[in-house]
């Protein structure tokens, strides 16, 4: 007897890291090998799905690069949508993990 399971497989493209600079052996900044020579193939040989993102407004449309003022910002490479926070919920620094957690306990 067999047991037949079907699996959905979900590919998302990843972005790519932006680096743009290769290194030699000491981590000395170098010229970016060609294929075929010593330490080809580092992270800056490659563009893959380069990084690109749109501005949003609050109610999800594009606006212009050149926007001051933005509530949400698109991943053009995964599609993902990140929020933009501010501290209007009277937390007023995210990036300070200490005040976060307190910030959560109060809740």
């Amino acid at each position: 007897m067999f047991l037949m399971m079907a699996a959905i497989v979900w590919a998302v493209p990843v972005p790519d890291t932006g680096q743009t600079e290769c290194y030699d052996v000491a981590g000395k900044v170098i010229t970016c090998p060609s294929p075929g020579q010593p330490l080809y193939g580092q992270d800056a040989n490659y563009i893959i799905n380069p990084m690109s993102y749109t501005k949003l407004d609050s109610s999800g449309n594009p606006l212009p690069d050149s926007a001051a003022a933005w509530s949400m910002v698109k991943d053009n490479v995964t599609g993902l949508i990140w929020e933009m926070k501010t501290n209007k919920d009277g937390f007023e620094n995210y990036n300070d993990p200490p005040r976060c957690r307190q910030y959560l306990h109060m809740v």
